[in-house]
């Protein structure tokens, strides 16, 4: 699911929350929004989602919002002030955002967009009856943890030492360490568990993961993922996460520059990145004709260019 199409399914969870408020006041609906990372783009599609179910700010909507910028720390305080303002609902990104959200406003509904592991860390009784205040989806990061190292295993077959990186003040950390390391014996990979407290600490990470000689890493969602990627790629150092770790590039599971085996993968994943190749049908007879009369064509043509090019010589 595209990102802002998750955050207008988010949008809609809050509009639920905001009809009983809204029977009972005609004031503006007010939404805390608290975020683990930055503003963008969850602000911006939040925004949009929103206006799309009718709400929009200055009008009938007011949005509090305080963003922790990867610093987990910073969580609970930020959760306090928007608990302060009463908002009618709470819209909470990431896990240690819902956490410190239910911990600062058990009476308030909050809508996860969303939890890494929500029944996993406690957050909510089951996903089929979360109970208490709290609603919305889960992005399942905690096992996807043992996938991505599977994947990357098949991106290095003769993969030996891999890495997890975390955020540490994160509830879905131990889960996620837990999925990557049944994953990590499964395949004979020796596996080294980092946490890093904010963004500012990730080159001195970075420098105990080159210390540990580890030949890949697999990135927790929760990080400032930009950050990363632009230190894998630094140190040549190939990364999958959940989420992109770079836009605009068709191999997003990869940051820096593998082996030559795995650089070979990618360049034929660029040539044919959905395997249609290998799903063709046979060439029907009038495509070979065609085919054989381009090559027949361009065959003509450089033997032309190679006569022209010999001419001054003679």
């Amino acid at each position: 699911m595209q990102r802002r199409n998750f955050l207008a399914w988010a949008g809609g969870g809050v509009v639920a929350s905001l009809a009983s408020a809204a029977a009972q006041t005609a004031r503006a609906a007010r939404i805390g929004v608290l975020l683990l990372g930055g503003t963008e783009p969850f602000l911006k599609h939040f925004r949009d989602g929103m206006a799309a179910l009718g709400y929009a700010e200055g009008r009938n909507l007011e949005i509090v919002l305080r963003a922790a910028n990867s610093d987990a720390a910073r969580l609970p305080a930020l959760a306090q002030e928007i608990a302060a303002a009463k908002p009618d609902v709470i819209v909470a990104s990431e896990t240690p955002a819902v956490q410190a959200a239910k911990n600062a406003a058990p009476a308030t509904p909050i809508v996860m967009a969303a939890s890494g592991d929500p029944v996993g860390t406690g957050l909510i009784a089951s996903l089929a009856r979360p109970g208490g205040n709290i609603t919305g989806l889960s992005a399942q990061a905690a096992e996807l943890a043992g996938k991505s190292l599977e994947l990357m295993r098949e991106l290095l077959p003769g993969l030996k030492r891999a890495a997890v990186l975390a955020l540490e003040r994160n509830p879905l950390t131990k889960p996620f360490f837990e999925h990557a390391q049944r994953a990590a014996g499964t395949f004979g990979v020796e596996l080294a568990t980092l946490t890093v407290p904010n963004a500012a600490a990730l080159g001195e990470t970075f420098a105990k993961l080159a210390e540990a000689k580890s030949e890949a890493l697999v990135v927790q969602p929760s990080l400032p993922l930009k950050a990363v990627a632009e230190l894998c790629l630094a140190r040549r150092l190939p990364a999958v996460s959940i989420t992109r770790l770079r836009r605009r590039r068709r191999a997003d599971v990869l940051c820096g520059e593998p082996r030559r085996a795995l650089s070979r993968r990618r360049r034929l994943c660029r040539q044919d990145p959905e395997g249609r190749q290998a799903r063709r049908s046979p060439r029907r007879p009038a495509d070979q004709v065609r085919a054989g009369a381009e090559h027949a064509h361009r065959e003509g043509a450089r033997r032309e260019r190679a006569g022209l090019a010999a001419e001054p010589g003679e």
